[in-house]
């Protein structure tokens, strides 16, 4: 059984307190020592993405995310915005990108949303009005 030792990260001049930043640390530990969190965790910020672009209607879930199925109670799903959910899935993304790049059936996920919804992503004077969606 591994062990995961969590305290807070040193950089720079002192220590990460920010809760964003320790759990991007803590992310990437569990995504490095437990097997199958890296996976999990992709195909659930996929789904969230997803969800937070196209429907972010609660309703729904069962039938176009089921990914999400278990979590449609959960304050992710309920209580964010999804403006802010969707930079909470990025910065996730971010996170645990190094485990991401290093396996191809994980970046095929990634790609997969990226490429059916870039124009989410890109701004240009043609997609602008999907800025103000949310």
């Amino acid at each position: 059984m591994t062990e995961i030792i969590f305290s807070l990260k040193e950089s720079g001049g002192g220590y990460d307190t920010t809760a964003k930043i320790q759990a991007c640390y803590l992310l990437r530990e569990l995504c490095e020592n437990i097997d199958g969190a890296s996976t999990s965790l992709v195909l659930i910020i996929g789904s969230l993405i997803e969800y937070s672009l196209i429907s972010n209607k609660v309703e729904e879930i069962d039938e176009h995310y089921p990914k999400l199925a278990d979590h449609k109670e959960s304050a992710v799903i309920r209580g964010i915005d999804p403006l802010i959910r969707l930079e909470a899935c990025l910065l996730v993304l971010g996170a645990i990108s190094v485990e991401v790049s290093q396996r191809k059936d994980l970046m095929q996920i990634i790609d997969k949303v990226f490429s059916k919804y870039y124009e989410y992503f890109l701004v240009t004077e043609t997609n602008r009005k999907y800025i103000y969606f949310f």
